[in-house]
C-alpha cells in the first residue's frame, strides 16, 4: 500500500459484515449520529434553559455556550445524516459483490477523506476511486479494508463499500467524476439499463467531498 496512512487495531463489527445484510451497518451509523446529536442538542437546550429558569444574569455565558452546542451539534449531523440516506439508497439498488484487494492511494487532511482503488490496477479493478469513511472521527483507515471490501454499486459512477469485520461503509465515486474525460466517457459507454440503475441508486451526480493534497 502506498501514500499516508493511518491504521487502527482490528475490531469487531457487531452486525453482519459478510455481505448478508447491509442494515445494521446502516442503522448503526444512524444510530451514532443519534447518540453524538443528543448529546450536545440535548446538552445545549439544558444549558440554555438554565437562564430563564433560574433567574439568574451571571448564567448568561452558559446559555451562550448551550447556543454553540446546538448549532455546532445541527451544523455536524444535518449533513452526517445526508451521508446516511445516500448510502442506503445505493445499498438498497445494488447486491455487495466481494472485491479485493483494496489499496488505499491517498489519505486527505481530512480524517475520513481518502483516495482508493478496489480490484489492483487493469482489468478487474476498478478506477481510482473518491472515498469518505462513513462513521465520523472514525480514527483512520480501517485495517480490515486492505484484504478486500464488499462492494455494491458500479465501478463508472461509484458505490459503498462494507468493510469485513470492522464494518465501516465507505462512499465513493470515481476520482474526476465531475470533469475528468475518462470518468465521462465511462459513464456513456456504460449503456442506459447500468445508468437508470446509478440513478436510482442517486450516483448520476457529482457528490461534494473532496480528497486534498
Amino acid at each position: 500500500m502506498t501514500g499516508t496512512q493511518n491504521t487502527r487495531g482490528a475490531r469487531r463489527a457487531a452486525y453482519a459484515t459478510d455481505g448478508s445484510d447491509y442494515r445494521g451497518a446502516v442503522r448503526h451509523h444512524l444510530s451514532y449520529l443519534l447518540k453524538w446529536l443528543l448529546a450536545f442538542v440535548v446538552g445545549g437546550l439544558l444549558l440554555i434553559a438554565a437562564v430563564p429558569l433560574s433567574g439568574k444574569q451571571y448564567l448568561i455565558p452558559v446559555g451562550i455556550v448551550g447556543c454553540l452546542m446546538v448549532g455546532g451539534g445541527l451544523q455536524f449531523w444535518v449533513p452526517e445524516a445526508i451521508w446516511n440516506v445516500r448510502c442506503r439508497r445505493v445499498l438498497r439498488t445494488y447486491p455487495l459483490v466481494f472485491r479485493t484487494p483494496v489499496e488505499q492511494v491517498f489519505a486527505g487532511a481530512q480524517g475520513n477523506a481518502r483516495q482508493l482503488r478496489m480490484g489492483g490496477k487493469g482489468p478487474g479493478g476498478s478506477p481510482l476511486m473518491r472515498g469518505k469513511i462513513m462513521k465520523p472521527n472514525s480514527g483512520g483507515w480501517p485495517e480490515a479494508a486492505n484484504a478486500g471490501v464488499w462492494f455494491a454499486g458500479d465501478d463508472a459512477f461509484g458505490g459503498v463499500a462494507l468493510v469485513p469485520g470492522s464494518g465501516e461503509l465507505i462512499f465513493m465515486q470515481p476520482d474526476g467524476f465531475k470533469d475528468d474525460a475518462a470518468a465521462c466517457a465511462a459513464r456513456e459507454a456504460a449503456g442506459e439499463g447500468r445508468r437508470q440503475q446509478a440513478s436510482r441508486a442517486g450516483l448520476r451526480r457529482f457528490v461534494n467531498f473532496q480528497v486534498r493534497r
